[in-house]
């Protein structure tokens, strides 16, 4: 799985026996610190035993 959009960021992933829910996070800076602010820029649901996503 993965999103392009330019900017920095993350993602997070939580999975249960159930699904797997994607969050896309971008941040304004990268630093040594957890300081800078973060906006979810996408999420997805892939429901278990199906390959497809679910904007959520």
């Amino acid at each position: 799985m993965k999103l392009y959009d330019g900017r920095r960021g993350y993602v997070h992933v939580r999975l249960t026996p159930e699904e797997m829910v994607s969050s896309f996070h971008v941040v304004e800076w990268i630093e040594v610190d957890d300081t800078a602010p973060k906006q979810l820029a996408a999420r997805f649901t892939t429901p278990a035993g199906e390959p497809r996503l679910i904007p959520a």
